[in-house]
């Protein structure tokens, strides 16, 4: 079964922060550690989560505003959001490491060679609201999130 649009735009955004190789210290370890980046459809971190902190969840809508482009084929615009999940609810301060990260996030996914993966890719624009209720996020965790608006060109059916 093929992928569909939004699932094409979050395996390609998966995939260029992965392609980040972001890191961090181990815990008592001199060395560093891969930082995880999966998909999700809210930047929760799930009871007995073993990825552990910081990570990185990427979401996206099913699809956002539409726009005719002529006969035959419509704008599509999803709306998808890369949130780096920290540890230390609201006591936590402003991170250097994570404001660094989301720059590099942000100049990865803005080059167009990230979205080679979804088909009639358009262009992405740092601009838009969030797949999700920032609101609902639990209070244990800090979210730090880069909105994006991804959008494609489709053939109407």
């Amino acid at each position: 079964m093929a992928l569909s649009v939004s699932e094409a735009v979050g395996d390609a955004a998966k995939a260029a922060v992965e392609a980040l190789g972001l890191t961090r210290p181990a815990a008592g370890e001199p060395l560093t550690t891969a930082v995880p980046v999966t998909k999700r459809k809210t930047p929760s971190v799930p009871d007995g989560d073993r990825k552990g902190l910081p990570q990185v969840v990427v979401s996206v809508g099913e699809f956002g505003a539409v726009e005719k482009i002529d006969a035959e084929t419509d704008l599509v615009k999803y709306p998808c959001a890369v949130t780096i999940v920290t540890a230390g609810g609201e006591k936590a301060g402003d991170d250097p490491a994570v404001r660094d990260w989301l720059d590099r996030v942000r100049k990865k996914l803005q080059a167009v060679g990230s979205w080679a993966g979804v088909t009639d890719f358009n262009t992405v624009t740092t601009v838009g609201k969030a797949p999700f209720d920032p609101g609902a996020l639990s209070k244990a965790f800090n979210f730090s999130t880069q909105v994006f608006t991804v959008e494609v060109l489709e053939t109407r059916t």
